[in-house]
């Protein structure tokens, strides 16, 4: 229904106050070419209805994924962000909320991701350039809910219960938003140049051999070798800046920069502390899943 939603998206977008705009599909199907056809998916709609922005979703969770396994939840990031340049437009990836999106009684085994892995998984985003974080689901549908027929798990997703009260998930969630909130100057002004990683995981599971920035940030040293840290690199106001996300969402990590000259240095840490130094390296610990903004001077 691509050219009925083409004439209603043209229609609100004109209207310079809203925006109209699909959820794209993962990649996903039994194709000959898969990556063909998902390109060309993209493209038609990117094309014939000229979005703000790019919205799509990709749960690594919810198949039982974790960090050590989830290939195809960065190959989708580095898609989007890929089409995000080439169109000049941000893209907004979806946050799985809770788990057991099926319109079933459960009698099945679901992975349902933690507090720690949900901040992960925004982070990660936020690394790989994205303007816009969205969560699914807002609002809990009632058979989502179904746990047999007389039972309903007000807290099993989303951030509205099907009862009409916060889950147990709003909280978390106003709290990263809270965070994104008070870095959000620097990340929409910010020019995403590429992202950086250092760990044998998150290296190989990312698929990013690049440690540096080349003639401004020279190492990457983590204290947990095996999982390491992904960075998003980007400038601000022509200012080097780093995302540093801590790649473990288990465990805390000291994570440092090795710069190849002396700069002023404010960094700014997902509890709401900020610091400000100076000199050719900083050290942070970062708590599990958790964020670091780094802006250079």
């Amino acid at each position: 229904h691509i050219d009925t939603f083409d004439k209603l998206a043209t229609m609100i977008n004109n209207s310079g106050n809203m925006n109209a705009y699909v959820n794209l599909f993962p990649k996903f199907g039994e194709y000959e070419d898969l990556d063909t056809v998902y390109d060309n998916y993209v493209e038609e709609y990117i094309i014939k209805c000229a979005p703000k922005f790019i919205s799509y979703d990709y749960y690594p969770f919810i198949d039982e994924q974790t960090n050590k396994t989830c290939t195809t939840y960065y190959e989708h990031l580095k898609y989007f962000a890929k089409k995000a340049k080439k169109y000049d437009i941000p893209f907004w990836p979806f946050v799985e909320v809770g788990g057991y999106f099926w319109m079933a009684e459960e009698s099945f085994d679901q992975r349902t991701p933690t507090y720690n892995q949900m901040l992960w998984n925004v982070n990660n985003c936020i690394a790989f350039g994205a303007k816009g974080i969205q969560y699914f689901p807002m609002m809990q549908p009632t058979y989502w809910g179904a746990v047999d027929k007389n039972t309903q798990d007000f807290d099993r997703m989303g951030l509205i219960a099907s009862n009409g009260k916060p889950t147990k998930w709003y909280a978390p969630v106003k709290a990263a938003n809270n965070w994104l909130i008070s870095i959000q100057d620097i990340i929409m002004n910010s020019k995403h140049l590429t992202v950086l990683a250092k760990g044998t995981v998150s290296q190989k599971i990312a698929a990013i051999s690049r440690e540096s920035d080349e003639g401004i940030l020279n190492g990457i040293i983590p204290e947990n070798e095996e999982y390491g840290s992904i960075v998003g690199v980007m400038r601000y106001n022509g200012n080097p800046t780093y995302y540093v996300v801590n790649y473990d969402y288990e465990n805390d990590q000291k994570i440092t920069l090795k710069f190849e000259n002396k700069y002023d240095i404010d960094i700014y840490y997902q509890n709401g502390n900020t610091e400000v130094t100076a000199g050719t390296e900083c050290n942070m610990t970062l708590k599990p899943g958790h964020a670091a903004l780094v802006l250079l001077k």
